[in-house]
């Protein structure tokens, strides 16, 4: 994921992929704002979407490698299989699908993490204008070290449509794929996705537009809330 805060560029130094954090206990919730592990690194979950009676989280495309690879919790657990990968080479496909297996499915909570009573539904581009609040949580690199800064960022749209975002925010590598809230609606908004350091803004795929291109795949998911 790209992004613009000079602020973050001694953050951004530290590493690419895959943040230090501490370890979750093995019966604690998988929600939004989440670590996930793969063979490409360290990443986020964003949201839960529930289709042809199988339970799916989101990340983005460029956070797995390719179809059926186990992708694995904080604490090392097997949760989920990739099911299906966007484009990470282009920003509004720039998403992927994770099936949770069936014996960690008692243990998915759709609440953002940070943000209890989200997401409501999915946040339309027609709902959304220029300067509106947006909130993260993830495991970016530096901001995974607290609670406090895993949970509680916020951001502002800079432009979207039904496709893809722009906006400046507090993200940086490691919350990729993770979820992004419009705080106004409480609704699923958005991927992490691409990063860009200097005159720039972050990047990625709306949930509405991902879930338009999955649909066109033959994946028919809906937003699970919470």
């Amino acid at each position: 994921m790209r992004k613009p805060a000079a602020v973050l560029v001694a953050l951004l130094a530290l590493a690419t992929l895959g943040p230090a954090a501490p370890a979750h206990a093995a019966t604690d919730p998988i929600q939004p704002g989440d670590y996930v592990g793969s063979s490409i690194g360290g990443c986020t979950l964003n949201f839960v979407f529930v289709g042809g009676g199988r339970t799916y989280f989101g990340t983005a495309a460029h956070c797995v490698k390719r179809v059926g690879e186990t992708v694995r919790t904080l604490a090392n657990e097997p949760f989920g299989r990739v099911a299906m990968i966007g484009n990470p080479n282009v920003t509004a496909q720039d998403y992927a699908f994770i099936e949770v297996l069936p014996a960690y499915l008692y243990r998915v909570s759709a609440r953002v993490l940070g943000n209890g009573t989200a997401p409501k539904g999915v946040t339309l581009a027609s709902q959304t204008r220029a300067v509106d609040q947006v909130r993260f949580s993830g495991y970016g690199v530096g901001f995974d070290l607290l609670k406090v800064t895993r949970e509680q960022r916020v951001g502002a749209i800079v432009s979207d449509n039904a496709s893809e975002y722009a906006l400046i925010g507090l993200d940086t590598w490691g919350d990729s794929g993770g979820p992004i809230v419009h705080t106004r609606t409480k609704g699923a908004y958005a991927v992490v996705s691409r990063l860009c350091i200097g005159a720039c803004t972050s990047e990625g795929p709306t949930v509405q537009g991902m879930l338009a291109k999955a649909t066109a795949r033959g994946l028919h998911l809906t937003l699970r809330t919470a």
